[in-house]
C-alpha cells in the first residue's frame, strides 16, 4: 500500500493520474491518496517516481480511523503501539526503498552523463563563438537555451538520494517525524511519543535510530479522524523538478494548469505574464510536440525565463520575449492555448483595478486565441465569480473583431467550462485549485483580417533568424505548419519598451 500527498484542492487530479498511469485502486481523503498496488515492479516504480501532482510518496505503515481514540491518552497510545508492532509491513518497506534507490543512482548516473557530454559541446561552441569576428557576434544579441547549461544538477540528484551506497547492505537508519493537530496536540508529549514509537519501530524493523544523517525518516500525521504513518520514497518532494531551477509557480500546479489546456502536438502554446517560465518548462517536459512562446512586461523576468530554460537543459522549441500582456503584439487568432498564472493584487500589484485588469486581458486573450481555442487561467477565489461574468459578457459566436483589432462586445456566451477543484469525488470532473482556476473554449470568430499563407519552406527562409515571437506578429503572415520545422530556441535581448517588432 502507497499514499502520495498533494495540495489541498489537488488530490482528485493526483488520483487520475495514479489511476490512468498505474490502473491502481484509489481512494483519498484531506491531502492525500492512497493506491495500492500488488507485487510492484521497477517500470511501476519508476512511474510512480514521475507522478506529476504529487507532493511526496510513501510506503504506508499504517492508516487507521483514530475517532474512537482521541477522548483517552492511554487508548490512543495502545492503538498506535498495537498498529506499530508488525514486521511485515516494514520488511516491504526496506525492500522498497532500497529499489528506489537503485533507480535513483543509476538516473544520476544517467544524468551526470548527459549534462558532462552537454558540457563539453558547449565548451566547444563557446570557443568556436570566440574565433568569430566580433561584428558578426554583435549583430544580434541571442542566448540559445542550451548553451547556458554551464552548472550541473549535481545538487538536484545527490538531495533526491535515499541510500548511501556505503550503507546499502547495512540495516536503513531513520528518525522520526511527528505531525499532530486537534484534540491530542494539547494532551500529548511530542518529544516523549517520538521517542516511544521509535524504540518500537526500531524492535519490530530492525533498523537503527540515527538522528544526525539518517538514511530514512518515518512519518506520522495525527489528527482527530486518522493516524497515517509512512516512509517516504524519496528525500526530496517529487515536486521539487530537476529541469527547474527557480520556481515561481508550484510544479504541480502549472502540470494541472496544461493538463487541463488538453495541450495536442502542434498546438501554438502561449503564457503571456509567463514570469520564470515555470508552466512553459512543465508543458514541453511533458508535451514536447507544441511550441512554446512566453512574455513578461519585465525584463528582469524574461531574464530568469532565460536563466531557468538554460539551465534545465531541455531543447525547448521555443521563444522568450519583453511584451505587454495587456497589448499583445500578435496577430489576431494566432495561439492554440493560453496558460497564464495572473496578478491578482498579493505578490504582484496590478496598476488599475481587478475589474478593468482583467477586462483589457480577456479582451486580448480572446482576439489572440484561435477559433475553438483553449485558456487556463490561475486566479484568486475572490475573483472566479467576476472573471466568469466578464466571460460570460464578452464571449459570442457572433462576436466580430473590427479592424483596430478591438472586440465588439456582444451578449451571452457560446462554451464556457469552469473547472473547480475541491475536495470531492474521484469522478467528479467540477474541480477547483487553492487560488481558483478558470478554464474556458472560445467560440467561433470571424476573422475581419486577410493573412497570406505561406508554405513551411518559404516562412524558413524568409525568417532565418528572426525570432518566432516577430513572426507571430506580424499581420501579413500565417504560421500554420510553418514553426514545425523548428525556429532554433534563443531569447533576443529586448528594451522593456522596444518589444517584438513586426
Amino acid at each position: 500500500m502507497f499514499f502520495a500527498t498533494a495540495g489541498r484542492g489537488t488530490e482528485s487530479f493526483l488520483a487520475s493520474e495514479i489511476k490512468d498511469k498505474l490502473k491502481a485502486k484509489i481512494s483519498f481523503r484531506d491531502g492525500k491518496v492512497f493506491f495500492n498496488k500488488e507485487g510492484i515492479n521497477p517500470k511501476e516504480l519508476r512511474t510512480i517516481l514521475s507522478l506529476k501532482v504529487a507532493e511526496r510518496v510513501f510506503v504506508s505503515i499504517a492508516d487507521y480511523d483514530n475517532s474512537a481514540f482521541i477522548y483517552g491518552r492511554r487508548k490512543f497510545l495502545d492503538k498506535i503501539m498495537t498498529q506499530l508492532s508488525g514486521k511485515g509491513m516494514y520488511a516491504e518497506a526496506d525492500a522498497l526503498v532500497k529499489k528506489t534507490n537503485d533507480i535513483i543512482c543509476s538516473q544520476r548516473e544517467h544524468f551526470d552523463w548527459e549534462s558532462k557530454t552537454l558540457q563539453e559541446k558547449n565548451l566547444a561552441k563557446d570557443k568556436t563563438e570566440r574565433s568569430e569576428p566580433e561584428e558578426k557576434r554583435a549583430r544580434l544579441e541571442v542566448l540559445d537555451c542550451g548553451s547556458q547549461h554551464k552548472d550541473e544538477p549535481k545538487a538536484s540528484a545527490e538531495s533526491n538520494r535515499v541510500l548511501s551506497e556505503a550503507t546499502y547492505n547495512d540495516h536503513l537508519t531513520f528518525r522520526m517525524s511527528i505531525k499532530c493537530s486537534g484534540r491530542l496536540k494539547k494532551r500529548l508529549d511530542i518529544k516523549r511519543l517520538s521517542h516511544d514509537i521509535g524504540w518500537r519501530i526500531e524492535q519490530a524493523s530492525g533498523w537503527k535510530i540515527e538522528l544526525r544523517k539518517p538514511n530514512i525518516e518515518v512519518c506520522v500525521h495525527i489528527n482527530d479522524e486518522h493516524v497515517t504513518v509512512g516512509v517516504p520514497l524519496t528525500r526530496q518532494p517529487l515536486s521539487q523538478r530537476h529541469y527547474i531551477q527557480d520556481s515561481g509557480l508550484r510544479a504541480p500546479v502549472a502540470w494541472i494548469m496544461c493538463y487541463l489546456a488538453d495541450i495536442q502536438s502542434g498546438d501554438i502554446v502561449m503564457d503571456p505574464m509567463c514570469g520564470k517560465a515555470t508552466v512553459l518548462l512543465e508543458g514541453f517536459s511533458n508535451w514536447q510536440d507544441a511550441f512554446y512562446l512566453g512574455s513578461d512586461i519585465s525584463q528582469c523576468q524574461t531574464n530568469s525565463a532565460v536563466q531557468n530554460i538554460a539551465w534545465s537543459g531541455l531543447r525547448i522549441r521555443g521563444d522568450i520575449c519583453v511584451a505587454d500582456g495587456l497589448n499583445m503584439p500578435y496577430r489576431n487568432c494566432s495561439a492554440d492555448v493560453i496558460l497564464c498564472d495572473a496578478p491578482f493584487n498579493q505578490n504582484h500589484v496590478i496598476s488599475s483595478t481587478p475589474t478593468m485588469f482583467y477586462k483589457s486581458f480577456l479582451q486580448q486573450i480572446h482576439r489572440v486565441l484561435k477559433p475553438e481555442g483553449r485558456c487556463v487561467l490561475l486566479v484568486s477565489e475572490e475573483l472566479i465569480s467576476e472573471i466568469l461574468t466578464q466571460v460570460l459578457n464578452s464571449m459570442s459566436a457572433g462576436e466580430k473583431i473590427n479592424d483596430t483589432g478591438q472586440i465588439h462586445p456582444e451578449v451571452s456566451a457560446d462554451s464556457v467550462v469552469t473547472q473547480q477543484m475541491a475536495s470531492c469525488d474521484c469522478d467528479d470532473s467540477s474541480n477547483t485549485l487553492e487560488k481558483g482556476a478558470v478554464n474556458f473554449e472560445k467560440g467561433s470568430l470571424q476573422r475581419i483580417h486577410k493573412y497570406r499563407l505561406m508554405s513551411s519552406t518559404q516562412g524558413e527562409e524568409s525568417h532565418k533568424g528572426a525570432s518566432v515571437a516577430q513572426w507571430l506578429a506580424s499581420p501579413l503572415r500565417d504560421l500554420q505548419g510553418a514553426f514545425y520545422y523548428g525556429f532554433e530556441p534563443y531569447h533576443r535581448r529586448l528594451s522593456p519598451t522596444e518589444g517584438p517588432k513586426a
